[in-house]
């Protein structure tokens, strides 16, 4: 069976939280980058099979959710510094080579960064973004649900009511995967 490690990588000067499986295997590196308002553990069971497959997998702990990788100020946050956080994990963990790479959500909108800065170091890119952006345009469900994001743009907003909002949001989800997420954010 695969285990999941959490390692810390120090990348541009930050200190970043990796999920990491199967980097002892001789396959494809993939990065695995998670969506707003998650953590890296969302990929956990999708790590597991890539690495029982020969995959070297990490999933970071992206910018602003890593408790050592939250600059201060909105220049640190940049699609430009986000996009080098990804490549520079890759070399970090040892990969020379081109890597696969997969976003969701938000990690869509960085891996689609990478792909357009750095296209020479990716043998792949996945994004559910084509039929997500159709949906948000042509579908009114989908519009209402995804409306969500912009009220998450001020930290009052997110913190109201201990963290209702998303605990309504993650009502599906196990109280394990809802106690890590509410971590990254400084809250229990």
């Amino acid at each position: 069976m695969t285990q999941i490690e959490i390692k810390k990588y120090h990348i541009n000067n930050l200190n970043f939280t990796v999920r990491i499986a199967g980097l002892e295997n001789n396959g494809d590196l993939v990065v695995l980058l998670h969506g707003f308002p998650e953590s890296s553990l969302m990929w956990e069971p999708l790590m597991k099979i890539l690495a029982e497959k020969g995959y070297r997998v990490v999933a970071p702990n992206q910018r602003g959710y890593s408790s050592g990788a939250r600059p201060k100020g909105f220049e640190n946050y940049t699609m430009k510094l986000l996009a080098s956080d990804v490549v520079t994990l890759a070399e970090k963990v040892g990969f020379k080579n081109k890597f696969h790479l997969v976003g969701h959500d938000i990690g869509a909108v960085v891996g689609w960064t990478t792909a357009t800065l750095y296209p020479n170091l990716l043998k792949s890119w996945t994004a559910d973004w084509p039929a997500y952006l159709w949906a948000l345009d042509n579908d009114p469900t989908q519009k209402e649900k995804g409306s969500y994001v912009h009220l998450f743009q001020h930290k009052f907003i997110l913190r109201f009511r201990h963290y209702r909002a998303l605990r309504k949001l993650w009502q599906c989800f196990p109280q394990y995967n809802i106690n890590a997420y509410l971590n990254t954010r400084g809250a229990s």
